[in-house]
């Protein structure tokens, strides 16, 4: 889990190359667990702040994560933006666009869930293959 965590957060301005599933899901639970941890001690110390922290300090990190995941997979990074599609179902109604962003969110952690491409793809070389030098 370090070594994931460590490796994305040298790389949070990366979008480039190729992540394994490891690293990126490793870098994920490592969020979630920070964001966690932030809420007994926003409210020990009555504020609002401190998990908006650390969205913000993660939000660049997971999406350059998630692109070069994405880019693991032979796909492109911007289709981290697909639960952004359900945006227009909102002139529908809350319930359409509430369907529609679960479906987005559920077709994007399918595809950040399969499996890499062997071998070196039009993102790089294959990550669990080669060595990491590109980190800085």
């Amino acid at each position: 889990m370090g070594t994931a965590v460590m490796s994305c957060l040298e790389k949070f301005l990366i979008f480039g190359g190729r992540a394994t599933r490891a690293e990126f899901w490793w870098f994920y639970l490592f969020t979630v667990i920070a964001g966690v941890l932030a809420v007994p001690l926003e409210i020990f110390l009555e504020t609002k702040m401190i998990t908006t922290g650390v969205g913000v300090a993660f939000l660049l990190p997971t999406l350059a994560a998630g692109s070069r995941r994405l880019h693991d997979t032979g796909r492109p990074g911007w289709l981290l933006a697909i639960p952004f599609l359900a945006l227009p179902l909102y002139a529908v109604g809350p319930a359409a666009f509430g369907t529609g962003l679960l479906f987005g969110i559920a077709v994007l952690v399918l595809l950040l869930c399969m499996p890499g491409q062997r071998g070196a793809n039009r993102y790089g070389p294959d990550p669990k293959l080669a060595p990491d030098l590109d980190a800085f």
